[in-house]
């Protein structure tokens, strides 16, 4: 009866799990991902497998012992004979005392047993007691014998271990070399499995090799655990809409030498699909099976007139690690038919009678009969099967499938990357350029399709959310240095490395982009050793710029980045259908970089139109000079000195008022040169030209010095005379003594800048001829003046 029960109830089971099979496996709609996200994620796990170094010598021990054996032997017997018995004398005595207190009154009757036969009185002192008794005996002869308990000795177990400062356990060094090269060889085959075949990315069509699409897809599988005993199957085909057949599409292939460029032609494809790669391939878990056995027997007997005993005990005991698999990726591909057939199997696991229910992920890699080249999109049928199969838990076997199944069949469409970057890449609305401190500018872009790992890319930089990236849906922020913006465009770069050129106007048409072009570049050497570049910028068709009004240029001059506050770039404003701007750079750094590069940032720098372009600027002679320094101050001179370096005879020297200023050169690295005071005062600057490729330099002269005061006449003066007289002349007012032979003379105040008023004293006029008289200015000059005294 048994037997026929458990019979009807497993075919019960069987009809619950075919009447069910359609609701306890759900295989929803296929997911078409980005190929490239996959090909990102196992080119960083490829990269990591690379940096596994399976090859360790340090475990290579060649000192460790395979195993040790130790052969040990105990016997234990215990015996003993059995007890002779023995006589005994015994005696009883029962004694009856009556005790009697004076101070209390009170009687008390105690037994007492003693050895012997006695009778016995006690009297106390101290307090009136008394005791009185009678007593009785028993005697006789007891026989005694031992009794005899068998027991078995304690067993006494070996224990085996390797002698005190032997070698220790471990593989030898030849097994464990032979592991490492087998995980060696196993990570190899993984990292070739990763980076794919060549038959999956190319195949020949129209007897020309072409190249291939790719493209993941994904299944959710939804399982109610109900059959017991039981895996849920799920086996899937993916075939071309169009038919194995296929249709005619525009291929990219190769040259007909393989070096050639590749070109576009159109073939008729074979419509066929193939399997790539499954994942995953399984899912396990790792189980810890513990085998343990034991048998102890003991035993104890008495024999005769001995006791015999003895206890054995016999283990063993076995733990392994097993793999119990969940998940089984299957390739069901038979022939080629053009179709792509596999699937999965989902096992109970963990000692479980059914499957764990929930919901998997899974996904497979096809290889699609057309090119990422291909503008069109790629349509697919896909047919889903679901279906319980009876499942032996303990020896893992896979039987016959249960009587119902499910099948479904879905539409898909696959579409090129040019599609795909056209509506999900970066998208940029606006754009913001706002200069900061330090020749760095801010950023601000909206737009869409901005995720966390979009990137700015300009130059050297490349700006992440790690980095400073401020990046939502819409909206991204960062800062980059003028450098970087000058080197290149700036460029938003997507999650899959398409990238969008940033423009100051995205809306922007190609007409509107004249694009720019130095046409000239005029060179004068300033003080010390700078240089004054004057650029002449048009646009790249040689007309007047309006385009450019308003924009801001960034000029690379000698290495550094000029238009931002600490290298500032002055515009001139527009002569001649030309934009004229301005900078200062030191002539070192310019023969070094003698390129002079102009870029409109967030403007394009590609053909036929770019808004950069490069000019070679002529380089002059080396040679510097510092500012002229005054040596003296005479009444009718003054006198300079030039120092720098490469200073040769025939330079030119002249006042920015035109008169010249004869120049002698001392050394390479002096020169000196003369000019009359009142034109030293008109003038600001002193220009040096080069007498072989007249390259100058415009130096600026030190503040002028007050000039002394002058004496042109003087009134008539006579021998004796003792008098006032005028002297006059020009800046006389900046007299304020007149000394004659050390004594000061008086001075009228009335005096003016053209006339000044002494008064003559007995030792000027005394004698005819020529008298020194000194005036002292308020310039700090002392002025020499030969009064001249006539005879009468």
């Amino acid at each position: 009866m048994r037997v026929v029960h458990e019979i009807v109830r497993a075919m019960a089971v069987s009809a619950l799990c075919a009447t069910a099979a359609t609701a306890q496996i759900r295989v929803g709609e296929p997911k078409v991902y980005d190929e490239r996200a996959l090909r990102q994620m196992l080119a960083s796990l490829e990269s990591r497998l690379r940096e596994l170094n399976a090859i360790d010598a340090s475990k290579l021990n060649v000192d460790r012992i395979q195993g040790t054996r130790q052969s040990s032997f105990s016997l234990s017997l215990s015996g003993t004979t059995t007890p002779t018995p023995s006589l005994k004398d015994t005696s009883t005595a029962l004694n009856t005392s009556s005790t009697k207190n004076t101070e209390t009154g009170a009687d008390s009757r105690t037994k007492v047993v003693a050895e012997k036969d006695s009778t016995t009185t006690v009297h106390s002192t101290g307090s009136t007691a008394e005791v009185t008794g009678s007593s009785s005996a028993t005697v006789g002869r007891e026989v005694t014998t031992p009794s005899v308990t068998a027991a078995p000795p304690p067993a006494i177990l070996p224990s085996a271990q390797l002698p005190a400062g032997g070698p220790a356990f471990g593989l030898s060094a030849s097994d464990v070399l032979d592991a490492q090269m087998n995980l060696s060889y196993q990570i190899t085959n993984l990292r070739m499995l990763l980076d794919g075949a060549v038959s999956d990315r190319m195949r020949m069509t129209g007897g020309k090799p072409v190249n291939t699409m790719t493209t993941v897809l994904g299944f959710q599988i939804s399982i109610d655990e109900q059959c017991k005993s039981c895996v849920a199957e799920v086996d899937i085909q993916v075939r071309s809409a169009a038919g194995v057949a296929g249709s005619e599409r525009v291929f990219q292939v190769s040259a007909k030498q393989y070096g050639g460029q590749p070109q576009r032609e159109t073939l008729k494809t074979d419509g066929s699909v193939r399997l790539v790669a499954l994942m995953p391939r399984e899912k396990t878990y790792n189980v810890a099976t513990i085998s343990e056995k034991a048998i102890s027997i003991g035993a104890a007997a008495v024999v005769g007139v001995a006791n015999i005993g003895g206890t054995g005990y016999w283990g063993r005991k076995e733990v392994y690690l097993v793999k119990d698999t969940d998940t089984v990726a299957r390739d069901l591909s038979d022939k080629m038919d053009g179709v792509a057939k596999f699937g999965w199997q989902f096992r109970p696991v963990l000692g479980r009678k059914t499957v764990q229910g929930g919901l998997r992920q899974v996904f497979v890699v096809l290889s699609l009969p057309v090119t990422d080249t291909d503008d069109s999109t790629w349509n697919g049928k896909v047919t889903a099967t679901a279906r319980w199969r009876k499942f032996d838990a303990k020896n893992g076997v896979v039987g016959a499938p249960i009587l119902k199944k499910a099948s479904t069949e879905y539409s898909i469409e696959v579409f090129p990357t040019k599609t795909l970057d056209l509506h999900l890449g970066p998208h940029i609305e606006k754009t913001d350029l706002d200069e900061g401190a330090g020749g760095r500018f801010g950023v601000t872009i909206v737009g869409a399709n901005f995720t966390q790992d979009t990137a700015a890319q300009a130059g050297d930089a490349r700006i992440t959310s790690t980095t400073g990236l401020i990046v939502d849906s819409n909206r991204m922020s960062f800062v980059i240095d003028s450098a970087n913006l000058m080197a290149s465009n700036l460029t938003i770069v997507g999650r899959y490395g398409s990238a969008t050129t940033v423009l100051a106007n995205p809306a922007a048409k190609p007409e509107d982009m004249t694009g720019l072009k130095i046409k000239n570049v005029d060179v004068a050497p300033m003080e010390k050793d700078l240089l004054s570049l004057t650029l002449h910028i048009t646009n790249s068709k040689g007309d007047a710029l309006p385009k450019l009004q308003g924009m801001r240029p960034l000029v690379l001059a000698g290495g550094r980045v000029f238009g931002t506050r600490g290298q500032p770039l002055v515009d001139l404003g527009e002569k001649g259908g030309e934009r004229l701007y301005q900078l200062a750079v030191s002539a070192k750094e310019l023969r070094q970089f003698p390129e002079v590069t102009v870029r409109l940032p967030l403007w394009p720098d590609e053909q036929p139109t770019p808004h950069v372009d490069t000019f070679v600027v002529r380089i002059p002679l080396d040679f510097t000079a510092d500012a002229p320094v005054l040596l003296s101050v005479e009444p009718k001179v003054r006198r300079f000195a030039i120092t720098g370096s490469g200073l040769v005879e025939g330079m030119k020297a002249e006042l920015d008022t035109g008169a010249a200023a004869p120049l002698q050169i001392k050394s390479p690295q002096l020169g000196v040169f003369e000019a009359a005071p009142e034109r030293v005062a008109a003038a600001k600057y002193l220009i040096l030209t080069h007498p072989t490729n007249k390259s100058q330099a415009v130096l600026k002269l030190p503040p002028p010095v007050a000039l002394p005061p002058q004496v042109t006449a003087q009134d008539p003066v006579y021998v004796g005379d003792i008098k006032a007289i005028k002297l006059t002349g020009t800046r006389l007012d900046k007299v304020f003594e007149v000394h004659f032979d050390g004594k000061a003379l008086k001075i009228d105040p009335a005096s003016d800048d053209k006339s000044l008023i002494i008064a003559l004293t007995k030792e000027i006029t005394e004698a005819a001829g020529q008298k020194e008289i000194h005036l002292y200015a308020a310039t700090g000059d002392v002025v020499k003046y030969m009064l001249v005294v006539s005879p009468r």
